[in-house]
């Protein structure tokens, strides 16, 4: 680097346009472009529209920007984390949680086995990591519990400007206005519990409303054989793939839609690092039902509600008795708002530039 200027270099196996991890390295590159930084962003894959912002994987990046800072984004084992290791400047780790592999043993052999070289390799990284920061308190505790000395929490940066206004020739596309629906947004993979919204939305529809619906949005493709099982499942409870709708990953547009008209957002995971669609679906209005695991009681804080079991009878009752017009009351729109102000990407990336202009 010359003439006083500094250098960020942003490392990521896999650049997606529309995850959380994706949108948190976006909104950083913007920024540091803007207070006149150096800010590139290394990927071994991206998605189309990205591919324009990135610069491929190559070992001659070493030699090419000797002295930057390089932050990995870490969620899984790559040739960057080698990489990483030897790069020469100062060195930042980003954690965005690593899925335990016990979730995936009985569904996929190859990406339990991955889950556990991942975490084995990032307990390793600690030797070769400046500064360690992990997306939430549930990860930094992670990260300590695996020797890190010094762990900084910084949630995921959103830049709301690239989040569209509800269409509703998109919401049409999806939704009946003769039923009620539920939405659940995030991979379709082991950890997420999916049956358990495919037995409550079947006990809910059975003894309370026929018109609930429940719609999946997210991607299907990273564990083939528990997707079949939910299939089954769903057949088994005699439940129609309008009953339960799987839709894959959606364009932002769709996505708005969708949470605009959904009545509830619900998610009863058993394993989540942050959980971005909660603050989506905050900041469409939507409420939100989420089960108390991992970082959900922190990313839901008070604007939403935390459930302590995931039982479809319990949770039946509950909804329909707790059932109201939370997403027109004016007070808990305000509680929505309130809470999504303390993920404003400004203030946390004014401190994250000046703990790296403090490292060198």
């Amino acid at each position: 680097m010359t003439g006083g200027s500094r250098r960020i270099v942003q490392l990521v196996p896999a650049f997606h346009q529309e995850d959380a991890i994706g949108q948190h390295i976006r909104t950083a590159h913007d920024y540091f472009q803007a207070v006149g930084w150096e800010s590139y962003i290394v990927a071994l894959e991206a998605d189309p529209p990205l591919r324009s912002t990135v610069t491929p994987w190559s070992p001659d990046l070493a030699r090419r920007w000797a002295g930057s800072v390089w932050v990995l984004h870490y969620a899984l084992p790559s040739v960057l984390t080698g990489f990483f290791r030897q790069a020469p400047g100062r060195r930042v780790l980003v954690y965005h949680n690593v899925t335990p592999p016990e979730y995936f043993l009985p569904w996929s052999a190859e990406l339990a086995f991955l889950a556990q070289a991942g975490r084995k390799e990032l307990q390793d990284l600690g030797a070769f990591t400046d500064w360690a920061v992990a997306d939430s308190h549930f990860n930094a505790e992670e990260l300590r519990a695996m020797g890190y000395d010094a762990v900084d929490v910084m949630p995921i940066l959103v830049d709301w400007s690239r989040y569209p206004a509800p269409s509703p020739l998109a919401a049409a596309t999806y939704i009946d206005p003769f039923y009620d629906y539920w939405l659940f947004v995030g991979r379709v993979v082991p950890n997420k519990k999916v049956e358990a919204l495919i037995r409550l939305v079947f006990w809910y529809r059975k003894f309370y409303r026929s018109s609930t619906r429940l719609l999946v949005v997210g991607k299907l493709n990273n564990t083939p054989r528990y997707v079949r099982w939910l299939y089954e499942l769903r057949s088994a409870l005699h439940l129609t793939a309008q009953d339960v709708a799987f839709l894959g990953p959606l364009p932002y547009e769709d996505l708005a839609a969708c949470y605009a008209q959904a009545s509830l957002f619900i998610t009863l995971s058993d394993h989540e690092g942050f959980c971005l669609p909660v603050l989506e679906a905050l900041y469409y209005g939507t409420p939100v039902v989420a089960y108390a695991a991992g970082a959900l009681p922190e990313t839901v804080g008070p604007a939403g509600t935390l459930v302590y079991t995931r039982d479809p009878v319990v949770l039946s009752e509950w909804l329909e008795t707790t059932r109201d017009g939370s997403r027109r009351d004016p007070a808990y729109q305000m509680t929505q708002q309130e809470h999504l102000q303390k993920f404003e990407a400004g203030p946390y990336l004014i401190r994250f530039r000046e703990q790296l202009e403090v490292l060198g």
